[in-house]
C-alpha cells in the first residue's frame, strides 16, 4: 500500500517555491526534492533564505528527500571542472543545512573511450568523497542515458557515499527493461521516480509506452525497496492535476480526488 506520506515531489526551479510547497502540503504528500539552481542556487541564497525554507518545510510538515543539482555536461567534460565541483560542493553544503541527507546529480555514462573513461571515474569518485565528508549520498540518475552502464559504473567504484536512482518512466521511454535493470542494480537503488511518459511526456512524447505499475510496485516489494516514491511532474503540466493523476495511477491512499 502507497500512502500520501510515501510520496515525494520534484519541485519546478523556475517556478516561485512557496506556492509549490502550499501546494505538496495541502496534498498530505511527505517530502519534496528541491533543484539547487534558480532562487536555491546555493551561491546566490542567503542565511536569511534558508531559514526561511526550513521554516517553510516545518509548517507545511514536510521533509527534503534530496536537494538536486542539474547538469547539462557529462562529468568527464574537463571544461571548468574546478568551477562545476565547487557548485556541486555548495549544493551539498546547503543540502546539509537544509536537513536532506542526499543530492542527486545526472553524471552522464562513462565514454567507451579508456582515456575519457578515465576521467568520468576519476571525477565521479571526487563527487563521492565530497559527499562523504558533508555526510551525504551522492545519488546518480541515468536520464535518457543507459542505465545499466551507469550501475556498471558504480560498482567498479564500490564507494559508500554513490547510490543509484531508478526512473520507470524514463526506462520506459528510452526501451529499457525496468525488470532487468531493478534485477542487477537492487542493492545500489536509493530513490525511485514515479513517471510515466504516456502521461507525463518527459519532453519526449509517449512514444505509445507507459509504465505498468501494479508490476512495477511488485518489482519494487521484490527487490526490497521501502523508500518514497517521487513524482517529477513535466514542466507543461499543472502541479496539482500531475500529483493528482500520478497519485491515482499509483492507487494512493486516501484516494487523490
Amino acid at each position: 500500500m502507497i500512502t500520501r506520506k510515501r510520496l515525494a515531489v520534484r519541485l519546478n526551479s523556475s517556478e516561485n517555491l512557496r506556492p509549490q510547497l502550499r501546494i505538496i502540503a495541502d496534498l498530505g504528500a511527505g517530502s519534496v526534492v528541491l533543484e539547487a539552481i534558480g532562487e536555491l542556487a546555493p551561491r546566490e541564497l542567503s542565511q536569511t533564505g534558508r531559514r526561511e525554507i526550513r521554516s517553510l518545510l516545518r509548517s507545511g510538515d514536510l521533509e527534503i528527500e534530496a536537494l538536486a543539482l542539474p547538469m547539462r555536461r557529462n562529468i568527464s567534460d574537463v571544461d571548468q571542472w574546478e568551477d562545476r565541483q565547487q557548485r556541486l560542493h555548495a549544493a551539498m553544503t546547503l543540502a546539509y543545512e537544509l536537513g536532506a541527507r542526499t543530492v542527486m546529480i545526472a553524471p552522464g555514462v562513462a565514454s567507451a573511450d579508456e582515456k575519457c573513461a578515465a576521467i568520468y571515474h576519476g571525477h565521479l569518485k571526487e563527487l563521492a568523497n565530497l559527499a562523504e565528508h558533508t555526510g551525504l549520498l551522492l545519488v546518480c540518475e541515468s536520464g535518457m542515458e543507459s542505465a545499466d552502464r551507469l550501475t556498471k559504473t558504480l560498482r567498479e567504484l564500490a564507494h559508500p557515499s554513490l547510490a543509484l536512482s531508478l526512473d520507470p518512466g524514463r526506462l520506459a521511454t528510452t526501451g529499457q527493461n525496468l525488470v532487468q535493470v531493478a534485477s542487477e542494480a537492487h542493492d545500489l537503488i536509493h530513490q525511485v521516480y514515479a513517471t510515466d511518459p504516456e502521461f507525463m511526456g518527459l519532453g519526449t512524447g509517449s512514444h505509445g509506452r507507459s509504465v505498468d505499475w501494479e508490476s512495477a510496485m511488485d518489482l519494487l516489494e521484490e527487490i526490497g525497496y521501502r523508500g518514497r516514491l517521487t513524482i517529477w511532474p513535466d514542466r507543461s503540466i499543472d502541479l496539482l492535476t500531475a500529483v493528482e493523476e500520478m497519485g491515482r495511477r499509483l492507487k494512493v491512499t486516501p484516494r487523490f480526488g
